[in-house]
């Protein structure tokens, strides 16, 4: 697929994060007429050849066997565009953005800052160990919700991270584990390269864990909410009724409100599977001793 353009790219695995993308894509509409496209799974890949091909400019198939949390290194390679700013399918537009006017000049740009050996600071793991374990001489440390990149420039960078994420970090001791978060990939591989900071008028792109129980819909420092974590109910409540009202307009079925408030109740994906495999346990066991 030739790049060309400016637009947003998101990832969905599996059918929840599908619905998401979808509501994230509806949000975007409110304040830009810039594309989306979504990178997919199987399953996400069905849904959205039935529901979302109004909403998407590109729905693009994966076939890369990686971990959903590496998923995105791979999808930024996927991108349509020349100009893009990757978003996470569980984040909500609010309020205007200015992404594409303050665009990065470098091959990519993520929302953090480069850290060196006498910053003392924690990225998944203390910088003491981050520095001993992989010799870097420095340290990007930033959230992968939100990051921009021009292709093709940024190629080499994101293959240098599939690579590292499949291949490098899992031979070593402690590291070899199935779900490395992206960005703790990308903060090491930008040691070999130059990666740029997006300008922020607050500290994060998007309100903290410890500002949700006191979030305000009228509060718009921030473009952006990210649904991750124990969001106030009032708060909740606004949101999903604008993501409704914007299915509704858009003539696609109002299925995800349920999904959000699960999502806003932190209520992690992984505790779910437990207990259904806890019931279906417990069911094979009365059925055994019947």
């Amino acid at each position: 697929m030739a790049v060309s353009g400016d637009g947003v790219l998101t990832l969905a695995y599996g059918r929840k994060y599908a619905q998401m993308a979808i509501d994230l894509a509806l949000s975007l509409r409110e304040y830009s007429e810039v594309p989306v496209s979504v990178v997919v799974d199987g399953p996400a890949n069905r849904l959205l050849r039935k529901f979302g091909s109004s909403v998407f400019q590109h729905i693009i198939p994966i076939d890369d066997r990686i971990h959903p949390w590496g998923g995105k290194l791979v999808a930024a390679l996927r991108s349509p565009y020349e100009r893009t700013v990757f978003v996470d399918a569980d984040v909500i537009f609010i309020s205007q953005f200015d992404w594409f006017n303050t665009f990065t000049q470098k091959a990519a740009a993520l929302y953090g800052c480069y850290m060196f050996p006498y910053h003392d600071f924690f990225s998944y793991y203390p910088s003491t160990q981050i520095f001993a374990d992989f010799g870097v001489k420095r340290y990007f440390q930033a959230t992968s919700g939100i990051f921009q990149f021009r292709r093709p420039a940024a190629d080499q960078y994101f293959l240098e991270c599939v690579d590292f994420y499949k291949q490098g970090i899992r031979k070593l001791p402690g590291y070899d584990i199935p779900g490395v978060a992206d960005e703790f990939v990308l903060g090491i591989v930008a040691d070999r390269f130059d990666i740029g900071s997006i300008p922020c008028d607050t500290a994060h792109p998007w309100p903290q864990s410890e500002q949700f129980s006191s979030l305000a819909w009228e509060d718009h420092r921030w473009p952006v909410v990210h649904v991750f974590g124990r969001i106030n109910d009032a708060y909740m409540g606004q949101l999903i009724r604008c993501i409704d009202e914007r299915r509704q307009r858009a003539r696609l079925p109002v299925v995800s409100g349920e999904i959000w408030r699960r999502r806003a109740a932190g209520v992690p994906e992984f505790s779910e599977k437990f207990r259904h495999l806890c019931g279906r346990l417990a069911r094979a066991t009365r059925r055994w001793f019947r």
